[in-house]
């Protein structure tokens, strides 16, 4: 159930505004994951402690966060592919798990908890929810893997992802925890964003004759983000 959702890989944005569209398009809200411009853009606009960046997970705007920081931190390889980042070819996961927030799909669907819902918790992401497990993976685990890869340059502090209340065992929480539990799939996700750091010194603004490769990242992508949903899958039920 959902699997082809959850294959959703590339969204193109169009770089027109909301005004100079036909009546029947979007609306500007509409191109981006609701929130957006609410959170965190930057790693260093997370909360510290103890030495420590500390984001929740299961929080959607922290999640968010870690997709916007992607984003950000990756935009320089994609010019060429579209202005203001439309090319990256990241947008189609904080696209999606947008709408997994806009339909509800990240709320208790046991209803026991008001994680999730409009009169309880909205921002809270249920540990309960299959499409919040699944997303997860396709999340914290890429984000980690980026953060190896070196993508953030050298961070002032550790990263501590926060875990859930419940189902702990079904997560890893930090560069070296996840390492040591899912080695195969980090090294699938920080293959792809070595990809882009080792054509960060021959970048030119045309795509012809710069050293990256569309294709060759998306493969490196489509490997990861494959190798994430082969890996979760067993663990979660809906």
């Amino acid at each position: 159930f959902g699997i082809h959702a959850l294959l959703v890989v590339t969204v193109t944005l169009s770089p027109a505004p909301a005004a100079a569209q036909g009546e029947n398009d979007v609306t500007g809200e509409d191109l981006y994951p609701p929130l957006w411009d609410l959170a965190p853009g930057n790693l260093l606009d997370f909360p510290v402690k103890d030495n420590k960046i500390v984001i929740s997970a299961w929080n959607y705007q922290d999640r968010l966060g870690v997709y916007k920081s992607l984003l950000s931190a990756s935009a320089k390889y994609f010019d060429a592919f579209g202005p203001q980042n439309s090319g990256n070819i990241l947008w189609g996961l904080p696209l999606q798990h947008g709408w997994q927030f806009r339909t509800g799909r990240l709320a208790d669907p046991s209803r026991v908890t008001s994680c999730g819902f409009e009169n309880g918790e909205l921002l809270c992401q249920s540990v309960r929810s299959w499409w919040s497990c699944m997303n997860y993976y396709l999340s914290i685990i890429p984000f980690l893997g980026a953060v190896e890869a070196g993508l953030f340059g050298q961070l002032p502090y550790e990263i501590e992802i926060l875990p859930p209340e419940e189902q702990k065992d079904d997560f890893c929480y930090s560069v070296k925890d996840c390492w040591s539990r899912m080695p195969k799939l980090m090294d699938d996700w920080k293959a792809f964003f070595e990809y882009l750091l080792c054509t960060e010194h021959k970048a030119v603004r045309s795509a012809s004759i710069s050293s990256f490769k569309l294709d060759d990242a998306l493969g490196l992508m489509w490997k990861a983000h494959t190798s994430s949903i082969a890996y979760a899958l067993p663990k979660f039920h809906d």
